[in-house]
């Protein structure tokens, strides 16, 4: 009987499968979805952080303790009571940037979340087109008129990359100076606190945004906004890394299009020096965000083309090039009594800093070819005592910064710190003066002598 139903059963019947599926690999924090992807208001890295929190029910600063600094390696964070983790917040704006420490928070933040997309609320697609130097606002920017939008539609609140990039002033949808003050209580606020919520005051809580909110722009702050936006909405499509020769090559074109190679007219156009510009141009250093915005806006360039090394300018559409008169044959006489007897007195006078040739003649009107070739021996007499002055007054330079950095050095030690350039620059006021061998050399001779006082003890 039972072999009977087993025959009429088993056609009939479904065989079940008791073996267990294979589950998803489970994210610890939520896979959040950024704001704005392919967009110009594409969402930043803190904002997408501060939602994150918020949509766990907790501080940034908690879920930064708890959850992220553990992976970034960051244990003093990860044990400290709260005072390390607001300091730490306080300066972390560069994880919108194209640094390494960018990198290292969307590493983090991706394997919480398991997603893949995380680079694209940052720079860093441009780590190697240009420099992590003067590339980010140090504090929050914003448009209330963008927040109160939002809110009346009932969208997500966010603070959009766009923002956070220095030279970026204006908001590309209002046409309107993005706001760096609480109306408030008048605070500048950090990109990241322990409380930091977009749309809201990390001072004093309350909501930053306006409807009414109106306010003049130039043209210049609108267009780097339109294009500075029109490449973050293109960068899902973009290699992972931008090579740095492309711009690099937009920049040789420019120079070779618009002043026919002459690089201290191009240099002179743009009111930077010509060795700087000489040292970008060989690729020694990577170009500034703001430089590149100052090319894209002076020749009416698009970035990302620019970027890439694809942009073409006829040489009659850059505003470098302006018609020059033509020459006009004009030969003046040459007044040799009259010259001959300044130069005579400008040897003779002890009293005034001494003149250089090129003084010289343009006081008097004349090339100094033409004078020196009249005059050739008073020439080199006011020559060599110009040079023997501006010798004697580097000298005395020299002199005064030795010992403005021997005093720097005392401060420093003074307050139990190490003697590095940066500290004792700053005491001085000057940080750049170490860029001189000679100051280099005077902190290390002062660094040498201590440490033979210090092995002698």
């Amino acid at each position: 009987m039972a072999q009977h139903v087993d025959e009429i059963a088993l056609p009939r019947l479904p065989i079940w499968e008791m073996s267990l599926p294979d589950f998803p690999t489970r994210s610890k924090l939520y896979s959040l979805a950024p704001l704005g992807l392919n967009s110009p208001l594409v969402e930043s890295l803190t904002s997408y952080l501060c939602r994150l929190a918020y949509e766990h029910h907790l501080e940034v600063g908690t879920l930064v303790q708890h959850s992220i600094a553990p992976i970034l390696g960051k244990h003093y964070i990860a044990d400290s009571h709260g005072r390390g983790v607001s300091s730490f917040l306080r300066y972390a704006s560069p994880i919108n940037g194209n640094g390494l420490m960018a990198a290292d928070w969307v590493d983090a933040l991706e394997a919480l979340t398991l997603r893949a997309d995380l680079a694209l609320l940052t720079l860093l697609v441009g780590t190697n087109a240009f420099s992590q130097r003067d590339l980010l606002q140090p504090v929050r920017q914003w448009c209330p008129r963008c927040y109160d939008a939002w809110q009346r539609q009932g969208a997500i609140i966010y603070e959009p990359l766009l923002w956070s990039i220095n030279g970026i002033t204006v908001c590309p949808e209002h046409s309107q100076h993005l706001e760096r003050r609480c109306p408030h209580c008048s605070s500048s606020l950090p990109w990241l606190t322990w409380h930091s919520r977009p749309g809201y005051c990390s001072s004093c809580g309350k909501w930053l945004g306006k409807a009414d909110s109106r306010s003049q722009v130039e043209e210049k702050g609108r267009y780097l906004a339109e294009t500075v936006g029109e490449f973050l909405a293109r960068m899902p499509q973009l290699p992972l890394v931008i090579p740095r020769e492309g711009v690099i090559q937009s920049l040789r074109d420019l120079i070779a299009t618009t002043t026919d190679g002459n690089m201290a007219a191009f240099a002179r156009s743009l009111g930077r020096p010509k060795t700087s510009l000489w040292e970008l141009v060989q690729g020694y250093f990577p170009l500034s965000l703001p430089f590149v915005l100052q090319l894209c806006y002076q020749f009416h360039l698009p970035l990302l083309p620019l970027l890439l090394g694809r942009e073409q300018v006829a040489p009659g559409e850059s505003p470098v090039l302006q018609e020059k008169p033509p020459k006009r044959d004009v030969r003046c006489h040459f007044d040799r009594e009259n010259v001959q007897q300044a130069l005579e007195a400008i040897l003779a006078d002890q009293q005034s800093a001494p003149l250089s040739m090129r003084e010289v003649a343009r006081r008097l009107g004349y090339p100094v070819r033409t004078i020196e070739t009249h005059f050739p021996q008073l020439c080199r007499d006011i020559s060599r005592r110009s040079a023997a002055y501006r010798k004697q007054q580097g000298q005395r330079r020299k002199a005064r910064l030795r010992q403005r950095i021997t005093e720097a050095a005392r401060i420093v030690l003074m307050q139990g710190e190490n003697l590095t350039f940066r500290r004792v620059g700053t005491i001085i006021g000057e940080p750049g003066c170490f860029r001189e061998h000679e100051a280099r050399l005077v902190l290390r001779d002062i660094r040498r002598r201590l440490d033979a006082e210090s092995s002698l003890e």
